[in-house]
């Protein structure tokens, strides 16, 4: 049995390594264009605002129905790696993809069992619609990461009985959860379910919920209000 658990994780690594080279052949179909399967609605909006912070337009100058996150994460990625390589963004976001599968795949294992885990992070890296939005300019993949790794961080911290550690991994959950509001805002309605179940579902005495609920909500609020003031 131990001998099965050992070879459980590089075959995993290998499965998701092998699906993500397919992901990336099917984004190199589609290195030339903004989107894929015509998903993304507003891709040509968001490259042009995109370009524009790259040559040095200020953040103030996208418009407030816009997900500032995602288009400053779009131009950092095209200061990066020049404002007409849309290949590399897409890239980006398909590995980005491949990180949520062993997220989600680790979590599945911690929280439910093994083999709900290897369903769930083989279901992410084979999603077709996942490797579609990975060859698309849009905030689907990046928001996603970003739930999937706040969350990760809180089950993380919840389990750490180093108590400034956790609050540390507190914060920086709070942080990534914000980051994916501003990226896509719905993710915003995460914030309050999470900080609820560390009230009251975390595990751990009614002191240090407290002080846990603290130190994410710091971490979301320091990051929403800084921009929005």
């Amino acid at each position: 049995m131990r001998n099965i658990r050992r070879a459980e994780i590089p075959l995993f690594l290998v499965l998701v390594l092998a699906f993500t080279l397919n992901n990336l052949v099917f984004v190199l179909d589609y290195s030339h264009s903004l989107s894929c399967y015509n998903l993304g609605i507003d891709t040509e909006h968001y490259y042009a605002l995109a370009q524009q912070l790259a040559d040095g337009a200020p953040v103030s100058q996208i418009p407030f129905d816009q997900p500032p996150g995602f288009i400053v994460l779009l131009s950092f990625l095209l200061r990066l790696f020049g404002g007409d390589n849309l290949l590399a963004p897409k890239i980006v976001f398909c590995v980005m993809t491949s990180c949520m599968a062993v997220m989600i795949w680790l979590l599945g294992r911690r929280l439910v069992g093994i083999p709900a885990g290897w369903i769930a992070g083989l279901a992410v890296v084979t999603s077709p619609m996942l490797r579609a939005y990975s060859a698309t300019l849009q905030y689907e993949v990046p928001s996603a990461f970003l739930l999937v790794s706040s969350v990760g961080l809180l089950v993380l911290a919840a389990g750490i009985s180093r108590f400034r550690h956790s609050l540390l991994l507190f914060a920086c959950s709070g942080l990534l959860i914000a980051t994916g509001a501003l990226v896509r805002e719905v993710i915003v309605v995460c914030f309050p379910v999470m900080l609820v179940w560390l009230l009251f579902s975390s595990g751990a005495e009614r002191g240090q919920r407290i002080k846990f609920s603290m130190a994410f909500g710091i971490g979301f609020l320091v990051l929403v209000g800084s921009w929005t003031v």
